[in-house]
């Protein structure tokens, strides 16, 4: 692979489709460059469903708070099939990567929050993945390049390459630990193709082959997970985003429809116009949310938020054996542990008004 020599100020906005034929696609991403010529990722990169994503934002909300945030779902899809085709991934396997987050409502986990799915196994964009294809133009393409059950979940658990239980490592957090790592300038251009050079896919397992790089990796997640996804001003967030739409949907401010097929400004340029006076008062405290509440407690509260620990455990080539990093690195143990014990002790919020 070769070294990134790429600006950062337009890495941000890298992932895109840069091809115009559709028997043949270049698609540029945040860890290189790759040419896609097979006609039914071809057709599925340029369907509406996946180009919907490019307004869909991995950080929900948050990318009308802080425009640092500008990473969405569509960089993400582009990036997990480049990285499971350079390491090697089927044609089925690349497929089921591309389209493994096109059923993302609009902002991003929210839908998790709203139906009481943050702790499952599965997210509610993958509950509804199957449904999802059918009713857009993806099962069309599919069917027409004979992968008519492709998004079935008895094929998606079928590609571990994709995504296995935590604390493992599998392309879908490969990608969005790394991108994150960038986006918060925890990881350089140079740190990310060290840890992809270190890197191998071995019967059916991620593994590191240099244990700095599976440290290195390793860090980026657990401190995306404790100071990010599973804090108590992301969990406040994601919480009181539900709660919005949770009243938009009862008003029909907003229809069933426009939250799983809508993008994010669309619907919330809505929200916003809505004279509702308690949909007001919830974009309020999202927008202000470092002023909107504090930390409670088990007897003085209006509500717990628990965040899912995505903190990853990865598998290393150690003097001849694999083994995961935190039996080979004790001080890494130690972390891993703390930041997840840190994580299921959960957050008490307490409104400020």
């Amino acid at each position: 692979m070769k070294n990134l020599t790429i600006n950062k100020t337009l890495a941000l906005f890298f992932l895109t489709i840069i091809g115009q034929t559709q028997a043949n696609i270049t698609i540029s991403t945040l860890y290189g460059s790759t040419k896609i010529t097979e006609p039914v990722l071809c057709e599925l990169l340029e369907s509406n469903a996946l180009q919907r994503l490019k307004n869909i934002n991995q950080y929900g909300v948050m990318r009308f708070i802080d425009t640092r945030k500008n990473y969405t779902r569509y960089q993400h899809s582009l990036g997990v099939l480049y990285l499971m085709k350079i390491f090697g991934a089927s044609i089925q396997e690349q497929i089921i990567g591309l389209l493994h987050d096109v059923s993302h409502t609009i902002f991003s986990h929210t839908a998790d929050y709203l139906f009481g799915s943050v702790l499952n196994k599965y997210s509610y964009q993958d509950d509804i993945l199957e449904w999802f294809a059918q009713q857009t133009d993806i099962q069309e393409i599919l069917e027409r390049h004979n992968y008519a059950d492709i998004c079935t979940l008895e094929k998606r658990e079928q590609c571990s390459m994709l995504k296995t239980n935590l604390p493992d490592l599998c392309a879908d957090r490969l990608e969005y630990n790394l991108h994150g790592g960038f986006i918060e300038d925890w990881l350089t251009e140079g740190d990310i193709d060290f840890i992809l050079n270190n890197l191998i896919y071995y019967d059916q397992k991620w593994i590191f082959t240099n244990a700095k790089a599976a440290r290195m990796y390793a860090d980026v997640s657990v401190k995306l997970s404790i100071d990010i996804w599973c804090s108590a001003w992301n969990g406040f967030i994601f919480s009181e985003t539900a709660h919005l739409f949770k009243k938009a949907l009862d008003t029909n401010t907003i229809t069933s429809d426009q939250f799983h097929f809508s993008t994010d400004k669309h619907v919330w340029d809505a929200l916003v116009m809505s004279p509702d006076i308690e949909i007001q008062k919830t974009i309020a405290r999202i927008t202000q949310y470092d002023e909107s509440f504090i930390l409670g407690s088990a007897e003085d509260h209006d509500y717990f938020v628990k965040g899912k620990f995505r903190g990853v455990d990865p598998l290393v080539l150690s003097q001849g054996n694999v083994t995961r990093l935190s039996e080979c690195d004790t001080a890494f143990k130690t972390y891993f542990n703390k930041a997840k014990a840190s994580v299921q002790s959960g957050w008490y919020i307490k409104y400020c008004d």
